[in-house]
């Protein structure tokens, strides 16, 4: 890809496809689990909101709401 001169959704596409593509070597040498997700940007700027989690024995991500779902689920009566 040539170099970027001006930010777009576009261009950002590509780069975070990038992004989360290098930090897969970061993922096996820590045992996580790392995403770059959403962005806001400007022509000049970009900010990226980058996730990582642990991962459980069976190899998902440790996130928030699967923590919390025993809570949810026995206040809804749903299986956990």
């Amino acid at each position: 890809m040539p170099t970027i001169k001006e930010f777009n959704k576009q261009n950002l596409k590509s780069l975070r496809q990038d992004m989360n593509a290098a930090l897969a070597k970061l993922e096996k040498q820590y045992g996580i689990q790392i995403h770059v997700g959403n962005a806001s940007f400007m022509a000049n700027e970009v900010t990226f909101k980058t996730k990582c989690n642990t991962v459980s024995k069976e190899g998902t991500a440790i996130t928030k709401e699967a923590q919390n779902w025993p809570l949810y689920a026995s206040m809804n009566g749903l299986g956990q």
